[in-house]
C-alpha cells in the first residue's frame, strides 16, 4: 500500500488538502493519517535531471528509503534505486500510456531516452525527469513496436507511433494533485468570431434545403420527358 500525501496534511496542520492511495485515488487525510500512523514515512524528492532542478513542495510517500538529492552515479545505472521509482510513480500515478488507468505501483518503470548499456554516459539516465511507468502491455508496445518517448513543452512528454501520429502527454498525477500545481494544459481553441455565428436560422437553412431538393428532382423529371423516343 502507498499513499501519498503533504507534509502539513501528515502533521494535521492541513485538513483540508486530502491525500492519495495508489490503486484508488483520492482520500481523505484523516485517514491518511491513520494509515501513516502504522507505516514507514519518508520524503519525495523532487523530479531530477541532470544537473538537479529546482524542487517542489515536499511531498511524502510510504516508504521512500533516503538518498542523496544528486542523482550522481545512481543515474548511470539501468536500475532504478526505491526512492527514484516511488518518486517516478507519484508523478503520474498510473500507466502514461494514453487512457489507461493501471496503477503506477503496479507497472514497469520505463526509460523514456533508451539506457545505453554500452555506454552510459551517452544518454537515457536513471532520474525521474527520464522514467516514467507504464503497465507490461503498453511497455512491451513501447519496446518492440516502434513507439518512442521525446520531451515536449511545459513539462510534457510526447508519444510518437510508428504511423508517425504523436500524443502530447501532461504529467497531472497526485503530485501535481496534491502540491497545488496544475497541469501545463494548452489553451482551449476557439473559432474567430466570424466563424461561429450563425448566417441563418435552422428554418431557414431547412427551407433552402427543401427548395434545392425541388429544384433537382424537377430538372431530373424535365430531362427524362425530353429527347427521343424509345425504339419499341
Amino acid at each position: 500500500m502507498h499513499v501519498i500525501l503533504t507534509d502539513t496534511a501528515l502533521t494535521g496542520q492541513d485538513h483540508t488538502t486530502p491525500a492519495y492511495l495508489d490503486g484508488y485515488g483520492i482520500i481523505d487525510s484523516a485517514l491518511a493519517r491513520e494509515i501513516a500512523a502504522h507505516a514507514v514515512i519518508r520524503p519525495l524528492t523532487p523530479s531530477q535531471t541532470h544537473p538537479a532542478v529546482p524542487a517542489d513542495p515536499p511531498v511524502l510517500s510510504d516508504p521512500v528509503p533516503s538518498e542523496p538529492a544528486c542523482p550522481g552515479d545512481a543515474a548511470l545505472t539501468y536500475r532504478p534505486s526505491r526512492q527514484i521509482a516511488d518518486q517516478a510513480r507519484a508523478e503520474h500515478g498510473t500507466c502514461q500510456w494514453p487512457h489507461c488507468d493501471r496503477a503506477a505501483w503496479e507497472c514497469d518503470l520505463d526509460h523514456h531516452d533508451p539506457f545505453n548499456h554500452a555506454a552510459p554516459e551517452a544518454g537515457g539516465r536513471t532520474v525521474t525527469a527520464n522514467l516514467g511507468p507504464l503497465c507490461r502491455g503498453h511497455h512491451r508496445i513501447k519496446t518492440f513496436c516502434g513507439w518512442t518517448f521525446t520531451p515536449g513543452s511545459h513539462n510534457t512528454m510526447v508519444l510518437h507511433a510508428p504511423s508517425g501520429l504523436t500524443y502530447t502527454l501532461y504529467k497531472s498525477g497526485p503530485v501535481e494533485l496534491l502540491t497545488g500545481t496544475p497541469p501545463a494544459f494548452p489553451a482551449p481553441h476557439t473559432a474567430p468570431a466570424q466563424l461561429a455565428r450563425k448566417t441563418r436560422t435552422r428554418t431557414q437553412h431547412r427551407t433552402a434545403r427543401v427548395r434545392t431538393e425541388r429544384g433537382i428532382n424537377h430538372a431530373t423529371r424535365c430531362q427524362n420527358t425530353t429527347g427521343t423516343e424509345p425504339p419499341f
